[in-house]
């Protein structure tokens, strides 16, 4: 859950200064919204909240699009999820534009959704970590000592 409010946070932030300061200080005008900040907080539920519940799902469906492409289908895949965003935004009233596909769009993803994921990678749920012989150990480092059993299995299966 503290995952979820940082990352809303840092959202709002990076929509804020995707949207107001960018375009004020640089040529940089390919997302718009003409709101208040209360706007811009809705923004970043709708849009985590779109990322949270559709992202994993279109991105189990694209894996194996992923792996050929070598993970740049998920550019796309983000770019697709914030263009969900403005048109769900749309609907409820909120008035965020997105500028042209794919250039504008893959350079808005990245600006939003980067600072996001980097915040809720620092910013790790204290529940999600356990004590393992007598070491404390989050669900990333569980899952790395997972994938490196499973490679040294592997090895052993072939020699």
């Amino acid at each position: 859950m503290r995952g979820f409010i940082v990352g809303t946070i840092v959202t709002a932030i990076a929509f804020f200064v995707l949207t107001q300061v960018l375009p004020k200080y640089t040529s940089f005008d390919m997302v718009s919204y003409d709101g208040d900040l209360i706007g811009i907080v809705v923004l970043a539920l709708i849009f985590g909240v779109v990322n949270g519940l559709i992202g994993p799902i279109v991105r189990a469906l694209a894996l194996p699009i992923s792996f050929v492409t070598l993970g740049l289908v998920g550019f796309l895949i983000n770019a697709g999820l914030l263009l969900l965003t403005a048109a769900i935004a749309q609907a409820l009233s909120f008035d965020l534009k997105i500028g042209d596909f794919p250039p504008d769009l893959l350079t808005a993803d990245t600006l939003v959704a980067a600072p996001a994921r980097l915040a809720r990678h620092l910013f790790r749920d204290p529940e999600s970590r356990e004590e393992i012989r007598g070491e404390v150990v989050d669900a990333h480092t569980r899952r790395e000592r997972h994938r490196l059993r499973l490679q040294q299995r592997a090895l052993q299966c072939i020699q």
